[in-house]
């Protein structure tokens, strides 16, 4: 809700004097002034909160990327921040004497059961050997076959291997260096979606009660060019910064491809809320003795009518 400033109050006074003239209040000789008429008019009216934050990507929106097998890093081609596109190059890795060897042992596998049942089969043509012993190099050799397309899987089919971003986004983090050697599993990189961030926002220890989850929130950014948003609270950390000293309430946002991770913003947290109801502009409402009042047009005469008022946003005022 906003304060009146003392330069609104000095004008409001100014008024006061011109429009009690112009009704006759304080004196018993009626007078005329020109004074300016504003009709009062529906609006919804907010009571919001204001608090500062700054743009990061979403923890879990990140993805992971790793490899199945041990490799070697021999180029990284990303850094934290860059922003990368569907298909870029991101890490360039290529086999280990390990890898290598654990493809080599599945390829002899297979030609070892391939040769194994041909010979059985061979066998039973004979009447050497059983249906159930050709059965079970049948089943050896598709083992065999499942477990050599497991490693290629992992591995891939060359000793080279290329990681590419399957997503338009931002690199946050990586986590290799050409040179390394990473095994299986080992994180390389976080990718970040670029149209999925969120606001962090800091908020007063007194004012956290007033401060709920699903609360509509106007995000604007303190950087030129860039339109406000609109979100809504969607977690609220009860726990003071000893560094800030505040709170933190968190915002995603969504289609906000155009913004940075990083950036400050102003957000106003929508407290209360009452739709469509009667105000008038901020200057014409005055008060005395600790109530309020202020003039209408009644044929040309301004007539004073006591009043009880609501929201006000600086510029109107509910009636």
């Amino acid at each position: 809700m906003s304060r009146k400033s003392k330069s609104a109050n000095r004008w409001c006074s100014v008024l006061a004097a011109i429009l009690g003239l112009a009704s006759g209040y304080g004196t018993s000789t009626e007078s005329s002034v020109l004074v300016t008429l504003a009709p009062a008019q529906p609006a919804d009216m907010r009571t919001t909160l204001t608090a500062y934050g700054t743009v990061e990507f979403a923890p879990d929106q990140l993805q992971a990327l790793s490899v199945q097998g041990e490799g070697l890093v021999t180029h990284v081609h990303v850094a934290p921040g860059q922003r990368v596109r569907k298909g870029d190059a991101l890490v360039e890795l290529t086999a280990t004497a390990n890898s290598a060897t654990e493809l080599e042992h599945a390829r002899i596998a297979v030609e070892f059961a391939t040769k194994d049942l041909e010979r059985l089969q061979d066998l039973r043509t004979r009447q050497l050997a059983t249906n159930a012993e050709v059965r079970t190099a049948e089943e050896n050799r598709v083992k065999a076959e499942s477990a050599l397309a497991n490693v290629r899987k992992r591995l891939g089919e060359t000793s080279h291997r290329c990681l590419r971003a399957d997503l338009d986004g931002y690199v946050e983090a990586v986590h290799v260096h050409a040179g390394d050697i990473v095994s299986p599993g080992a994180l390389l990189l976080l990718l970040a979606p670029a149209d999925k961030l969120r606001v962090r926002l800091g908020i007063e220890p007194e004012d956290l009660p007033i401060v709920q989850e699903g609360q509509k929130v106007v995000i604007k950014p303190l950087h030129p060019g860039l339109p406000p948003k609109e979100g809504q609270v969607n977690h609220i950390y009860y726990q003071v910064d000893p560094k800030t000293r505040l709170a933190e309430a968190v915002v995603l946002l969504t289609g906000s491809s155009d913004w940075l991770p990083g950036i400050t913003v102003k957000a106003e947290l929508v407290v209360a809320e009452h739709r469509q109801v009667v105000t008038v502009p901020y200057q014409a409402v005055l008060s005395r003795d600790g109530r309020h009042y202020l003039f209408v047009d009644e044929q040309g005469h301004a007539r004073q009518r006591w009043v009880e008022i609501g929201f006000d946003d600086g510029q109107r005022v509910e009636i």
